[in-house]
């Protein structure tokens, strides 16, 4: 799973249609809600793009891999990484959120693309 090749693909028309036939909808905003339970069954329900190991291709496989995590730690996947490989390693800033008040620290775009020379603009969430 870690090297993208679990043949759960997120994307393509045979995946696309299977997972909207099984209910689960498209794309990576389906897992948002998922648990381990929950999205297991459906997950596994699907037909795999691949055999596991043949190709590369981004998919689910990572996404699996962090439900599967919690599941065995019962902690969140963030809390469990910081405790257990961020901190250890001196990564004291590392995380899936840059919290409030260290918004100043978040990279900024450079003023002009350097491909088109247009400004860079950046929509506010």
């Amino acid at each position: 799973m870690l090297a993208f090749g679990p043949g759960l693909a997120a994307w393509g028309l045979v995946t696309g249609v299977a997972m909207t036939q099984s209910g689960l909808g498209v794309g990576l905003s389906i897992l948002m809600s998922l648990t381990v339970y929950a999205g297991s069954a459906q997950l596994a329900s699907l037909p795999l793009l691949h055999q596991p190991g043949a190709e590369w291709n981004y998919g689910f496989g990572l996404d699996v891999l962090g439900l599967v995590v919690e599941q065995i730690t019962e902690q969140s996947l963030g809390h469990y990484m910081a405790e257990n490989i961020w901190r250890p390693l001196g990564m004291v800033d590392t995380g899936f959120v840059v919290p409030g008040d260290k918004a100043d620290r978040y990279a900024k775009p450079l003023p002009n693309d350097p491909d088109t020379g247009r400004p860079v603009t950046i929509r506010p969430r």
